[in-house]
């Protein structure tokens, strides 16, 4: 895991930043983790923002037609797959398409790819959608809504 948090401070196109929790007083969630579009926000405990003019890595679960459905953007092409979701436990089938890109959103779309396919359950506390491995949280997603 230092790995990628060395490669999350080389990253050119994550910049750090300070943000107030959304949570609820009480943490207990106020977002749903279907039909919501989350929006990667920390990975490895560093706080991240989409530099401007970029595409936000973010990801959308839904239920179509019965089945469970994954649906973003991984930092450089769009992703799609199905999930499983039993109580807290969450596990993907991911996939992405390959076009070419730039050699660092290439290398974001590799470790989202990965964090995903880790990922084993999950919490949502307020706003934030934590995906863990164990007890291990590999990432925080943040609910965005239309305004």
């Amino acid at each position: 895991m230092k790995a990628f948090n060395v490669f999350f401070l080389l990253m050119s196109l994550t910049v750090l930043i300070q943000c107030k929790s959304t949570q609820s007083a009480s943490g207990k969630p106020t977002a749903t983790l279907i039909n919501t579009y989350w929006k990667l926000a920390e990975a490895n405990g560093e706080r991240i923002e989409t530099p401007a003019g970029v595409r936000e890595v973010h990801i959308i679960l839904t239920v179509e037609n019965n089945e469970n459905r994954l649906k973003g953007f991984a930092g450089c092409n769009n992703i799609g797959g199905s999930f499983k979701q039993d109580q807290n436990k969450l596990t993907f089938s991911a996939f992405s398409t390959k076009m070419m890109c730039p050699n660092q959103q290439m290398k974001l779309e590799n470790f989202l790819l990965d964090l995903l396919s880790a990922t084993d359950n999950y919490l949502i506390k307020g706003e934030d959608l934590m995906l863990l491995e164990g007890d291990t949280e590999l990432a925080i997603f943040k609910a965005v809504y239309l305004k």
